[in-house]
């Protein structure tokens, strides 16, 4: 991923900050996950113009910024097409994952639709035109009143439907049919196993973990399922014996 932009440094330091997207999003918090991630790429990969000394010229300075607004966009790119193609690669493991995510932060408060300025810039085609030369909500304010009243409504009406939305999926999730409950069973393989390796990576330990309880498939007789991290004692690794 980002290979005809990226060194392989910065491709591992991406990589090593994919799991806290993960839960930015699971989460509703993705835009309070970008601000420290910009700060920590542009202290060790500043953004620089050539052939320049300092102080910048006005000139100078326009164009540095622009050139960091555009890598903030690829790296907003990257971890959103890195986390598309780790969604085709998970399974119902990382679905799983996801709904156990959504239940420890369940509520709504971070379930927001856009803002007017935001469905202004999704809705309106001129707008990408005027994107370098004007702030959104300054091309925002420079319609007309109406315009802007209707937008703000919409907006309105996404962010309830949004709320809506997610209380009835949290409710669905708390309250699982059968069929959801044997797809959970059959996905704890996977977010154990992204678990035990996660907490070894953090913190150099090997764990185990004993789940178990009443499965459909069995008549509701009890169903007890042991993971492992690790090697035995004859040098096997746990996972694939």
């Amino acid at each position: 991923m980002g290979a005809s932009w990226t060194t392989d440094d910065q491709k591992k330091w991406l990589q090593s900050k994919h799991s806290g997207f993960q839960k930015a999003q699971l989460q509703c918090l993705v835009q309070q996950f970008w601000p420290p991630i910009f700060s920590e790429w542009f202290q060790q990969w500043p953004e620089e113009l050539e052939n320049t000394t300092e102080p910048l010229n006005e000139e100078q300075q326009k164009v540095l910024g622009r050139r960091i607004e555009a890598r903030k966009g690829k790296l907003r790119s990257w971890f959103y097409r890195y986390q598309s193609l780790t969604d085709r690669r998970g399974g119902c493991s990382t679905q799983f994952s996801k709904s156990i995510t959504r239940i420890i932060g369940s509520n709504t408060q971070g379930s927001r639709g856009p803002s007017a300025v935001e469905l202004f810039m999704q809705t309106d085609e001129q707008f990408k035109a005027d994107i370098v030369q004007l702030k959104s909500e300054e091309a925002l304010h420079s319609k007309d009143p109406e315009f802007q009243k209707e937008i703000a409504s919409k907006a309105k009406e996404l962010c309830k439907r949004r709320a809506d939305e997610t209380a009835a999926n949290l409710e669905a999730l708390r309250n699982p049919d059968d069929e959801a409950r044997i797809r959970a069973i059959d996905g704890l393989s996977g977010m154990f196993g992204d678990l035990l390796e996660s907490v070894y990576q953090l913190t150099g330990w090997h764990a185990s973990v004993y789940v178990g309880g009443p499965d459909s498939r069995i008549n509701n007789d009890i169903r007890v399922y042991s993971y492992h991290h690790g090697q035995c004692l004859s040098g096997g690794i746990f996972a694939k014996l």
